[in-house]
């Protein structure tokens, strides 16, 4: 069987049955708790998120949710920030840093 037709079956087996399959960027560290808590309970991991999505308190987590925003653009460079430090810099220096985007 191609990998395009057990792609396929696997979509419709889901499909099926009304639910989709969903991809999410976790730690190891989270993957392995989610891992442990799902088993725990009796349910697959998808089926454990669903409860925690269905019961959880968003409006008490804002807070966390704030400083996990803070945390991921901490440190990081925006655009307009990265425009006013460009145009101090000199025509050879543009010129370079064309030079260094283009070989890439």
């Amino acid at each position: 069987m191609s990998d395009e037709q057990q792609k396929s079956k696997s979509a419709s087996f889901y499909e099926e049955r009304g639910l989709i399959r969903h991809m999410v960027i976790i730690t190891p560290e989270h993957r392995e708790k989610l891992k442990i808590e799902a088993k725990k309970v009796g349910l697959i991991q998808g089926e454990f998120i669903e409860v925690l999505l269905d019961n959880v308190d968003f409006d008490s987590l804002a807070e966390k949710f704030k400083a996990k925003k803070a945390g991921k653009v901490e440190g990081k460079l925006t655009k307009a920030d990265l425009l006013k430090k460009m145009k101090d810099l000199t025509p050879e220096q543009l010129a370079a840093i064309n030079e260094i985007v283009e070989k890439k």
